[in-house]
């Protein structure tokens, strides 16, 4: 374990958001530019992505077009500089705050998780995230400026970290888990408004981090890694059995669906794949499926019928992978091994991953699709907290439920540094080190 010693109250570098100093990127902005930035998130939150147009932009702001592409160049990087903006005011309120805490101190742990916890519930921030997130995703040179500003995050998070005494790779998977968990629970209290209690998950993990600096340097103390638990419950999980499956994951939605209504949807699904949401039109839908775009009127009148169809048959499909993965206790006697490796296991299918964050700004705006999300969200977490229930550790089994929670967090916050990284992130080393603190340094109740 780092030793505390003269370094205790040394000071450190500015942090950077994006690569710039974070009071840069407002403060510095001409009037004008900081008038369209603005009247830029009044649009996002009102219209959504869609209605994102430079047109509207310059009327909201009362400036002629010209100076909206003068100041901001292009759409693409009105989209990053909105995303540098939405978080400006707590990021410069956390830096300041960070830096004038001890460097090895506990309360540093303190401080960032907090910060996390305040960011996630930034509810209008966090829905002009995800109106941005898929689309920013989704072009090389906007995921380049995205993954520049998840370093940032993850150079703040380092340098909060260090009384874990971690260093390299384990630190670096720690930080990446922290900002992970803040992103995921802010994507959760989006679907799940005033449902969600992040305060005692927040809480929870503070204190597991905490428990790992009390404890780091410690004989025996275990370095990440896919543990032999977690790989013979990945291993059981594929011959299925347990319970019964349909009483779990109910009814296949497409089983009722004509083969042209069911050619359709999964030519949906291609197209919002390959192109996004934007793309998904009746007549896109219509060539991938080679039907007439008649056809998805016919079977289901109207664009939102087919969307309710593609959201339905994905969450089908989605709760048939998580029971095979945690609805049945591992025959090799580990029975949470299956629970607390669920963000790995989650993380191994990238594509619904992919197409969650596609469709997630819809699903937000229309009740039904929302509501079809968040009943999913509930069930999934109870599967997982049943499966650490069964633990034969107390403290595990005693906080199951928040476990569970963080650990959807912890997968849907990953997923989005992978999007995001056009280096390619690799989520094993954060979803391990969130293993051995459900392990090793979950607190007794």
């Amino acid at each position: 374990m780092a030793k505390r010693n003269q370094h205790e109250h040394e000071s450190v570098e500015p942090a950077l958001i994006g690569r710039v100093p974070a009071d840069y990127i407002t403060g510095e902005l001409p009037p004008t530019a900081q008038r369209i930035l603005a009247a830029a998130q009044r649009v996002l939150m009102r219209d959504g992505y869609e209605g994102l147009t430079l047109r509207r932009i310059a009327e909201e702001a009362g400036v002629h077009k010209s100076l909206v592409t003068y100041h901001l160049e292009s759409k693409a990087t009105l989209m990053t500089m909105l995303v540098d903006s939405l978080w400006h005011d707590v990021d410069v309120e956390l830096f300041r705050a960070v830096d004038s805490l001890p460097l090895l101190s506990d309360r540093r742990i303190g401080a960032l998780v907090d910060a996390h916890r305040r960011l996630g519930q930034l509810g209008d921030q966090q829905r002009m995230y995800v109106d941005l997130f898929a689309n920013l995703a989704r072009s090389s040179g906007t995921r380049r400026r995205l993954g520049a500003l998840n370093d940032a995050y993850r150079d703040l998070d380092r340098r909060c970290l260090g009384a874990t005494g971690l260093e390299g790779a384990e630190l670096d998977a720690l930080a990446s888990l922290v900002l992970a968990v803040g992103d995921g629970m802010g994507v959760d209290r989006l679907i799940r408004p005033g449902t969600v209690e992040d305060d005692a998950v927040y809480a929870l993990f503070e204190r597991m981090i905490v428990s790992l600096a009390r404890q780091a340097g410690a004989p025996g103390a275990a370095a990440p890694g896919q543990s032999e638990d977690c790989a013979a419950a990945r291993a059981a999980s594929v011959s299925g059995g347990g319970p019964d499956r349909a009483g779990l994951v109910g009814s296949d939605p497409s089983a009722d669906l004509a083969p042209v209504a069911r050619a359709l949807v999964l030519g949906a699904r291609k197209v919002l794949r390959r192109r996004g949401l934007q793309a998904l039109t009746l007549e896109a839908v219509g060539r991938e499926a080679d039907q007439p775009p008649s056809a998805v009127t016919y079977y289901f009148g109207d664009k939102h019928g087919l969307l309710t169809a593609l959201v339905e048959t994905r969450l089908f499909e989605q709760r048939n992978v998580a029971f095979r993965l945690f609805a049945c206790p591992g025959s090799d006697g580990a029975h949470d091994a299956h629970a607390i490796c669920s963000a790995r296991a989650l993380l191994g299918d990238m594509t619904s991953f992919r197409t969650f964050f596609e469709l997630l700004p819809t699903m937000l705006r229309d009740p039904h699709l929302r509501e079809l999300q968040a009943d999913h969200e509930r069930w999934l977490t109870g599967v997982i907290a049943g499966g650490l229930a069964r633990s034969d550790d107390p403290a595990v089994a005693e906080r199951g439920a928040d476990i569970a929670l963080l650990s959807v967090a912890a997968a849907d916050g990953l997923a989005m540094q992978v999007l995001a990284d056009p280096s390619g992130f690799d989520p094993a080393a954060s979803c391990a080190m969130l293993e051995r603190l459900i392990r090793d340094h979950t607190p007794g109740a």
